[in-house]
């Protein structure tokens, strides 16, 4: 039976996963949403993912990130809102 064309009739989303290497210098893959967790393990990581989450939201993707050891957490924030120019939330 047909219905009314609302959002049951949609095809569910696509979901694509990519491995890349946070800490080198070729541009992020293309996506429509970056999502990493435990950006904060170490320094270089929580630098390496602020980086990436910059160049994301420079192209206009959604970011969504966490970190659950919370070691470096404060550093990622503080330096993808300067690379980004944003205000973390």
């Amino acid at each position: 039976a047909a219905s009314g064309g609302g959002v049951q009739d949609a095809p569910p989303p696509e979901l694509a996963t990519r491995a890349f290497d946070v800490l080198g210098a070729e541009p992020l893959p293309t996506c429509d949403v970056l999502l990493a967790s435990d950006v904060g393990y170490t320094e270089a990581l929580a630098y390496g993912f602020a980086r990436r989450a910059a160049e994301a939201l420079a192209r206009g993707n959604d970011v969504a990130v966490s970190d659950s050891t919370n070691l470096r957490w404060t550093e990622f924030l503080d330096e993808a809102g300067r690379l980004a120019e944003v205000a973390p939330r």
